[in-house]
């Protein structure tokens, strides 16, 4: 077992000065090194040769690293830890706090520039040469999954994990015929995603879906889990403002605000001019639920 000896003296006031030590085990470095930050671990490194060995330890950096996710919000399959040598998991972990300083640094009058650049092409098909067109993006916090919605498609891309993984240039999955994205949540284990899509045809329907980013090839693929159709008002009502956590969506339509509890299927509504005093509506315990 790794040790560290820590020597203790008396005060130099003792006449008869006397020194003892304790031992340090490598597992209880460790577990201080659980209470501390990337930055603060590097610092540790630092002070004796103890410290050094220690904090190359790989689990050290794989717990840091999902400390930093679940501090930030970032979507943890955005690291394949199994894949990332140790010297990839430290720059992960410590990213946040290298653009927070940077940020810090940036007088009002600057603007942040980013300190690279990369234009990835993305196509839809692979018989496609040119670059599609989008009207919505959404970056998964993480900055690796990227989902892109035009002509009624959305797709999945993968930039990678960080800026020298090549990007690849078509879609994970692609979802088509749903309508176009509203919204991305992560599920509640944090492994996978969820994206609302809205398509309006004779009514409005709100669809929610379900992928993993991270599974295999043939596994990969969008999943709908629920779907709510809006009828009642004229067929060019759009829904808007949409909000998505792992249970619930939150949306405005026409003049009305919706909560709709997807996992449960069921919900309320209230009008905008009354938004304090809302009304509830039972929603049908079906897969397919209507709200008249």
């Amino acid at each position: 077992m790794d040790t560290m000896d820590v020597e203790e003296a008396s005060s130099a006031q003792d006449p008869t000065p006397s020194v003892g030590s304790f031992r340090f085990s490598s597992e209880v470095i460790m577990q201080i090194l659980r209470f501390l930050g990337p930055t603060d671990i590097l610092s540790m490194r630092k002070t004796c040769r103890m410290m050094h060995r220690v904090t190359k330890y790989r689990v050290v950096w794989l717990e840091a690293l999902e400390r930093i996710c679940e501090q930030y919000g970032i979507f943890k399959p955005t690291f394949p830890v199994e894949e990332m040598s140790l010297l990839e998991l430290e720059h992960a972990s410590t990213g946040p706090s290298r653009f927070l300083r940077a940020a810090k640094m940036q007088t009002e009058e600057e603007c942040l520039r980013p300190y690279l650049t990369r234009i990835p092409q993305l196509r839809q098909a692979r018989s496609s040469h040119d670059s599609s067109s989008y009207n919505a993006l959404h970056l998964v916090p993480g900055g690796r999954f990227l989902f892109t919605s035009g002509r009624n498609t959305v797709c999945l891309f993968d930039l990678g994990y960080n800026m020298n993984v090549p990007v690849k240039p078509f879609p994970l999955a692609t979802l088509k015929d749903f309508g176009e994205l509203r919204a991305v949540a992560p599920t509640t284990n944090g492994k996978e995603l969820l994206i609302a899509t809205t398509n309006r045809t004779a009514s409005t329907i709100l669809y929610i879906h379900q992928i993993k980013p991270n599974s295999r090839p043939k596994d990969l693929k969008f999943r709908c889990i629920g779907q709510m159709e809006l009828n009642g008002h004229q067929a060019h009502d759009s829904i808007s403002d949409v909000h998505l956590t792992s249970t619930l969506t939150f949306f405005r339509w026409n003049q009305e605000f919706f909560l709709w509890n997807w996992a449960g299927n069921t919900g309320c509504r209230w009008p905008i001019s009354n938004a304090l005093s809302p009304y509830y509506t039972p929603v049908s315990q079906r897969n397919h639920s209507s709200m008249p």
